[in-house]
């Protein structure tokens, strides 16, 4: 019996007929429906980990054409969101700034400001990305995510930090850091403490 030979060409085709689906099923696993709004207390770290978590495994590729679908949007808070994403994502390149994204005027906490936060408008604790501005306000144009998408995949490294599903423990023992922080410049009321507590709901 012999066994037939495909030509080298459509060997090729065929895998990157496969790598083509592979790469469709993880770029539509990722959405900002399910990701909550960094407005009022509504913020949850757990969705963001899941997100994170799922464009790391799709590997730098398919991780970069999600990330560029995602920021061609007109909402405001789905700005926010991608901000977040790319703030987990990405690195401060050697010799470069990682600059913030242009959000608006931040209503941090703790009397802290800019200069205390790398990552505005989170700050990652053991893998959870903590919000640490109460809100932001929004002055003059408004912003644009696939502008910062492309600022931080030019000029900033993808990060080491691989994001996975924390236990309830986990995350306590992380907020507990968070508000012990030496980056506090006043003491924290008790509503910052709840604020803080409601995101590891």
């Amino acid at each position: 019996m012999r066994l037939r030979a495909f030509p080298f060409p459509m060997i090729c085709g065929g895998i990157l007929g496969v790598c083509a689906i592979c790469i469709y099923w993880f770029v539509t696993s990722v959405s900002l429906a399910e990701l909550s709004d960094l407005s009022g207390e509504t913020y949850r770290v757990d969705p963001y980990i899941r997100s994170a978590q799922c464009l790391q495994e799709m590997g730098h590729v398919a991780a970069a054409v999600k990330l560029r679908a995602l920021s061609y949007t007109k909402n405001a808070e789905d700005a926010e969101k991608i901000a977040v994403l790319c703030r987990m994502l990405f690195v401060q390149r050697h010799g470069l700034d990682f600059r913030r994204p242009t959000l608006g005027g931040a209503g941090f906490i703790g009397g802290t400001a800019n200069s205390d936060w790398p990552l505005e408008p989170i700050e990652i604790v053991d893998g959870i990305p903590f919000k640490i501005v109460w809100a932001y306000s929004n002055v003059g144009a408004p912003p644009q995510p696939r502008e910062y998408v492309r600022y931080c995949m030019a000029n900033c490294d993808w990060s080491k930090t691989r994001f996975k599903p924390k236990t309830v423990l986990q995350k306590r023992t992380a907020l507990a850091k968070l508000i012990s922080s030496p980056k506090w410049r006043k003491p924290l009321e008790e509503r910052d403490r709840q604020f803080f507590a409601a995101q590891i709901e």
